[in-house]
């Protein structure tokens, strides 16, 4: 079993950013310190639910103060970004960690409407970016001269710079919410990350992806290397008793859920 921590920085105000982006980075070189597998980092906009707002940015200082620790993002909102500068940013990433980068990309969500209307992009296509943009993203990444016509992008990418550093290509993982989601990638034989669900629902999907991956003909070994690769997210507050972790981490995560949600109203 691995264990990461999700750099999630809240910033009430705007006056607030600098400490939370500076104490977001500090966390990250003591996650490496402390013997964690790997540091996540989220991407959110406008609200200050997420503190350092880009996680390719932020990825790059955090390369510079680690060593060994896997960065991960979780999740890049990709409607969000255009396919062929992620395919460069991911690429030079991946170099400047010497291959400890996790390319974990999504939908997005509709609640955060905002962010769409920020980068005057419809939310009703952002499934449709995401998966055009995930076989943009491949492609760049492993081929010569490619060409792509599609819905939303049309392009034509002679070589891809800096080529990756990490054959074929860095790992790259879906962030899912929903069965329908997991069910999809266990058809096409692709690890994923799943948000917060209560354990006896977690282990259900897990049982379903497994039997997937089987009917669609993917072997124990596949399947196995697969399961490493998935990650799961949970809120955990670490005290001396359940007690004064309950006391503490309650009220802290009430307070947080609260203040997006106020935030959200506002926007």
């Amino acid at each position: 079993m691995k264990f990461s921590n999700f750099l999630f920085p809240h910033s009430a105000k705007p006056e607030d950013d600098f400490e939370a982006v500076t104490q977001a980075l500090e966390e990250a070189a003591l996650t490496e310190e402390l013997g964690f597998d790997a540091v996540w980092l989220g991407e959110h906009h406008i609200d200050g639910a997420c503190a350092y707002v880009d996680p390719i940015t932020f990825a790059g200082a955090v390369a510079a103060r680690t060593k060994t620790v896997q960065i991960g993002f979780a999740a890049v909102q990709m409607a969000l970004h255009h396919p062929t500068r992620l395919a460069e940013q991911v690429s030079l990433l991946d170099n400047l960690s010497r291959g400890r980068m996790i390319l974990g990309i999504g939908r997005g969500t509709a609640f955060n409407f905002y962010e769409y209307r920020a980068y005057g992009i419809p939310f009703s296509e952002a499934q449709g970016r995401l998966i055009e943009s995930e076989e943009i993203l491949i492609k760049a990444w492993t081929t010569e001269n490619y060409k792509h016509e599609g819905k939303h992008f049309n392009i034509e990418i002679p070589t891809l710079r800096p080529q990756v550093y990490t054959k074929p290509h860095p790992q790259m993982i879906r962030a899912v919410a929903t069965e329908a989601s997991m069910v999809s990638m266990g058809e096409h034989g692709r690890p994923f990350m799943l948000v917060v669900q209560p354990d006896d629902e977690t282990a259900r999907r897990f049982c379903v992806y497994k039997t997937t991956m089987t009917e669609s003909g993917y072997d124990d070994e596949a399947i196995e290397k697969n399961m490493e690769q998935c990650w799961i997210w949970r809120n955990i507050f670490v005290a001396e008793t359940d007690e004064e972790a309950e006391k503490i981490g309650v009220p802290a995560f009430v307070e947080s859920r609260e203040h997006i949600a106020k935030t959200r109203d506002k926007l």
